[in-house]
């Protein structure tokens, strides 16, 4: 439940999603029993009292802001669950005992809620509260909830006359709901809802541990380089320019988290500069979960069967080795990774960081992934934005070709009716929402195969800078010098689900657009927009 990045699958919430603490309306019946998860079915309204009304709460103008890393219980796409590691900044006035907590809830809506620190040192939350309306005007109010229960089922009952809810300050400086020690379905949950008692969002449990760490900085007056950085992100080589700053034996790193490409990361050159290291533990983000880089390499022990037992183990540094030309590449043993509240969420292999010359190079050679069929058959392949080397190519100055049994294709507009010319070269990641798709998450390609009868299909990457053109290896799908073969990354699908855009899954599509998600032979997820016509 602890997502890194906004992707095609934040309608249903990666490891793929970010709308935490997800909608529904009004209070809603809970069926089974808690086992880590609970459904929510058939949402009903609960209760007709009106909310007691309470002032709307502004930003704090002046104060003293902590970021803490907050556990919860919260409702997400209609279930229970607990999550971790949500980035949670407070505000405490200069002046007074106000406490200003932004987006407590984690929605993503830019709202603050007041509280106001007592005699110990809790903080005490006032409850109705107008804290922010929907996106069709209801107005929300923050109020208290207890779960309910009536045979099999389960539902909120908001407790109107609570006048607060209390945070108890921890000895490590954080704070905790003061009713932990009790069973989950006893205690009491924040909630926002309307003035029927229709709960929008809940939280509960919360225990908040404060974050000491601060962001990596590279230092003021050293000019950043452009350097050509490769990785492989869900089984394909991808690459991309980034900043790096040299200061001594110093090295400062900005987007080497693809994820983050605003987080610096320092690096350290060792044996004379023959080496650089990474170490783990470098603070990099807390926009809505509190983020920290560290390097680890997969856990030969690990199993689906035993969830107890972590897929990945973590390293004290990512390495990297260099080359007289200064060339830095990085060790294969460990990857790059992402974690959240101590645990792994995010990884990438990085591959080579060197300096950028935008020099005409080789392109490296398509990888053909698949044909899908989608009422016509669709080719699909992914053109590497690198040269042979491992080196960035400009996509802009980036072209494809079609060959059937190696005789180029002209694509003419009485087939392919929405491009403007007839045309031999495609630019890179082009799409006409019809005969051509393009998937920017891993850079995938797709284009309509009207063709038949051809014993194989050749795709080759074009590259021009300055007058110079530079041509890849054709790669083939079908039949070539007798030998079936579809070429493509070492990854395999082993399993695919359909969903349409509100997240529902679905069994067999028929006309419309829909999200793929496939679990590759690696354990990573790829996700891609599809249309069914």
């Amino acid at each position: 439940m602890k997502d890194l990045v906004t992707s095609a699958m934040a309608a249903m919430a990666l490891c793929s999603g970010t709308a935490f603490a997800a909608v529904y309306s009004p209070t809603g019946n809970i069926r089974g029993e808690y086992t880590g998860a609970v459904a929510v079915e058939n949402p009903v309204e609960m209760t007709r009292k009106v909310a007691p009304s309470g002032p709307h709460r502004q930003a704090p103008e002046a104060g003293v802001e902590k970021l803490f890393s907050t556990d919860w219980m919260c409702l997400m796409n209609n279930y229970i669950l607990d999550n971790t590691g949500i980035a949670t900044r407070m505000t405490f006035a200069e002046d007074s005992n106000d406490v200003f907590i932004y987006d407590l809830f984690s929605t993503r809506r830019d709202y603050w809620v007041n509280a106001e620190e007592d005699a110990e040192g809790n903080l005490v939350i006032p409850m109705h509260q107008e804290v922010f309306s929907t996106s069709n005007g209801v107005p929300l109010t923050l109020e208290v909830s207890k779960f309910v229960f009536e045979e099999d089922y389960m539902s909120s009952e908001i407790l109107w006359d609570s006048s607060s809810y209390t945070l108890q300050k921890r000895e490590d400086g954080g704070y905790q709901s003061t009713d932990l020690a009790l069973k989950w379905d006893e205690r009491e949950y924040l909630v926002l809802c309307d003035s029927n008692g229709g709960v929008y969002y809940l939280i509960g449990s919360i225990v908040s541990t404060p974050v000491e760490s601060t962001a990596v900085v590279p230092p003021t007056g050293v000019e950043p380089q452009t350097y050509s950085y490769s990785y492989y992100a869900g089984g394909f080589q991808q690459a991309e320019l980034i900043n790096v700053v040299l200061d001594g034996d110093d090295i400062y790193v900005k987007g080497l988290c693809p994820a983050l490409p605003e987080v610096w990361l320092k690096g350290e050159f060792k044996d004379g500069g023959a080496r650089v290291e990474f170490e783990s533990g470098q603070f990099m983000d807390a926009e809505q979960y509190v983020h920290f880089f560290t390097a680890a390499h997969r856990n030969p022990e690990a199993s689906e069967e035993d969830s107890s037992i972590p897929n990945w183990i973590k390293d004290d540094a990512l390495v990297c080795d260099v080359n007289p030309e200064g060339v830095m590449e990085f060790r294969a043993d460990r990857s790059l990774a992402v974690t959240i509240a101590g645990d792994v969420a995010y990884t990438i292999q990085p591959r080579i960081l060197s300096l950028y010359t935008g020099e005409p190079a080789v392109p490296a050679k398509p990888i053909i992934t698949e044909m899908v069929w989608m009422d016509v058959d669709f080719l699909a392949f992914v053109q590497p934005t690198l040269d042979v080397n491992g080196q960035y190519i400009d996509p802009a100055n980036l072209f494809w070709r079609l060959y059937y049994d190696d005789q180029l294709f002209t694509f003419e507009p009485w087939e392919y009716m929405n491009i403007p010319d007839t045309m031999t070269e495609i630019p890179y990641g082009y799409d006409d929402n019809w005969d051509f798709s393009f998937y920017d998450d891993i850079g995938e390609q797709l284009v309509a195969i009207y063709n038949t009868g051809y014993t194989n299909i050749g795709i080759e990457s074009v590259y021009r800078v300055n007058g110079v053109e530079k041509v890849s290896e054709r790669a083939y799908y079908g039949t070539v010098t007798g030998v079936d073969e579809i070429e493509n990354s070492l990854l395999t699908v082993e399993a695919t689900t359909y969903y349409d855009l509100t997240g529902r899954e679905v069994s067999s599509p028929a006309d419309g657009v829909y999200i793929r998600k496939d679990r590759m032979s690696d354990g990573s997820i790829r996700v891609r927009k599809i249309r069914v016509r």
